[in-house]
């Protein structure tokens, strides 16, 4: 039997994030996968970080311990994620999803119309050079 719609379960993103950043974001499937769990217990549960261990992200992606860590390093080396450790003696990591998606250090997707226009600028760029 299939679920029910419930209009009040849902992870509440801002537009602009969706539109500006993660439709044109070129993420490996892994990436994908352990962004959407961040993504959803932090943003999902209405909280700024959320405390998980490599381990639990693991498990809710089904992608083995030492990639979820490889995985997890390449999102926070771009900067679409951010971390801190707890002082406590524990193996949870502090994550947060970092919401200026213009401090990224990712390539965006370009539209087909953004490269016809910078294609046709430097071939203008060139020809006025050469005059």
């Amino acid at each position: 039997m299939a679920r029910e719609y419930n209009p009040d379960k849902f992870t509440m993103i801002e537009n602009k994030i969706i539109e500006n950043a993660f439709s044109r974001l070129n993420l490996t499937g892994r990436q994908w996968r352990v962004l959407w769990v961040i993504i959803r217990h932090t943003l999902g549960y209405g909280v700024f970080s959320a405390m998980l261990t490599y381990r639990q992200i693991s498990r809710e992606t089904a992608i083995d311990v030492r990639n979820t860590h490889e995985t997890v390093h390449g999102l926070l080396d771009m900067n679409i994620i951010q971390s801190a450790r707890t002082k406590l003696k524990t193996r949870k990591i502090n994550f947060i999803i970092n919401m200026d998606y213009n401090s990224w250090k990712v390539d965006f997707h370009k539209s087909v119309l953004q490269k016809v226009i910078e294609a046709n600028l430097q071939r203008l760029f060139n020809e006025l050079c050469q005059s």
